[in-house]
């Protein structure tokens, strides 16, 4: 469950902070507003109404896909 959950939060942050560029200058000044939107619009809205794989391909466009998170590890570590 952790890993799954890890490789969407990977997915989500990716699509987020491509539409949205200035998301990490944003975090590091503690406001979180941009990123609770979009959460928000994409994924709270809607998580109990269609299933995960839905959710998922409608916010980001693209089914579940690992690359995000292996590009995230690299670029994390």
């Amino acid at each position: 469950a952790y890993t799954l959950g890890s490789l969407i939060a990977a997915q989500l942050f990716s699509t987020v902070n491509k539409a949205h560029p200035e998301l990490f200058s944003e975090i590091k000044q503690g406001n979180f507003s941009t990123l609770f939107k979009w959460l928000n619009t994409h994924i709270h809205s809607r998580a109990s109404s269609v299933d995960v794989n839905t959710l998922i391909k409608d916010a980001t466009g693209a089914n579940l896909d690992p690359n995000y998170y292996l590009a995230h590890i690299d670029e994390r570590y």
